[in-house]
């Protein structure tokens, strides 16, 4: 019974309000048997002055009879002053679905502005399935996370779009499974203008049947100019909830960052896990 992460694709919203970008498709993994939600999050590729930001995400999939499935989504962010704005941190989201599911449906997902977007908006998204269900508890608190008696993060710079294991986590035998994931990517160094940071995390693993998993970390928007006196912003996100199994003995977990494009100066990702 394990909970996975599946990434739906790179994926770029319209620029005219409540029109839909390119549809991204993928195939279900054969182990999903139940599709429990959809995370997501987004950021301005390039801010522009006068233009605030909420999105639409649509889903659609014939053999799940999902047919132009809309749900409100970010980033939601406000309009930016005339000529300089420092990036908005942009945070996951997870809509919750209660889908039965045999393996290898395709879904389709595409996006749009609630309001016009001059240069789009980038997404990351990944499908949320289960193989058997999780326990009752954790499905009740779906999809807030279980109370956790344990878990570590790491961090690194990273700067292109190379995939690029971060230090390994130890989860300890003694306990009983990873309940909560959360990943950040945020500029830490000088800004450039026009250069969003986003990215997912692929937790790869010594638990047998539990990869792979790719997870939308939280991200931050490109700025408008280079800022001048603006303040940072601060984004307040949860763990995203997961069900992997230990196994009875140590484990190895590794967090592998993909940045959808690179940076020119510093630029921090961090992940961490949690178990119970």
């Amino acid at each position: 019974m394990t909970v996975f992460y599946q990434r739906v694709g790179a994926i770029t919203g319209g620029v005219v309000a409540s029109t839909f970008g390119t549809a991204v498709s993928t195939t279900l993994r054969t182990q999903a048997k139940g599709l429990l939600g959809l995370a997501i999050v987004g950021v301005d590729a390039t801010v522009t002055a006068a233009e605030g930001k909420s999105s639409e995400v649509r889903i659609n999939s014939k053999s799940l009879d999902m047919v132009n499935e809309v749900f409100l989504t970010g980033p939601y962010v406000t309009s930016a002053p005339a000529t300089h704005e420092s990036g908005h941190v942009c945070v996951p989201e997870i809509i919750p679905l209660d889908i039965p599911c045999k393996g290898g449906e395709q879904v389709s997902i595409d996006c749009a502005p609630a309001g016009a977007s001059t240069a789009g908006i980038v997404y990351e998204a990944a499908l949320i399935y289960y193989d058997t269900p999780p326990p009752m508890a954790w499905l009740q608190r779906f999809p807030k996370v279980m109370p956790f008696r344990g878990g570590d993060v790491k961090d690194a710079q990273q700067l292109t779009t190379t995939r690029t294991a971060l230090t390994a986590i130890t989860v300890p035998g003694s306990r009983s499974a990873i309940v909560g994931v959360k990943g950040a990517v945020t500029k830490t160094g000088a800004i450039t203008a026009g250069e969003e940071c986003i990215g997912y995390f692929e937790l790869d693993s010594t638990i047998p049947n539990s990869t792979p998993q790719e997870v939308p970390g939280a991200a931050t928007s490109a700025t408008l100019g280079t800022p001048v006196g603006t303040g940072g912003h601060i984004g307040l996100f949860e763990y995203m909830p997961t069900y992997i199994p230990i196994g009875g003995k140590d484990q190895t977990v590794t967090p592998y960052i993909h940045l959808r494009t690179a940076i020119t100066t510093d630029a921090r990702v961090v992940c961490g896990i949690a178990w119970r």
